[in-house]
């Protein structure tokens, strides 16, 4: 879910640049858990 749509461009590079590590650490296990539910749901398919 996103709440804002970024502008696409280097403003987003920036952005991403600044984000403390603790949020980076967020952003990282949203990924996982991102991967695990595809997976998930690619067995549900099957």
């Amino acid at each position: 879910m996103q709440s804002k749509l970024l502008p696409v461009g280097p403003s987003i590079h920036k952005q991403t640049q600044h984000i403390p590590n603790r949020d980076k650490g967020e952003i990282r296990k949203r990924k996982r858990q991102n991967k695990e539910r595809k997976q998930t749901t690619n067995k549900n398919e099957k």
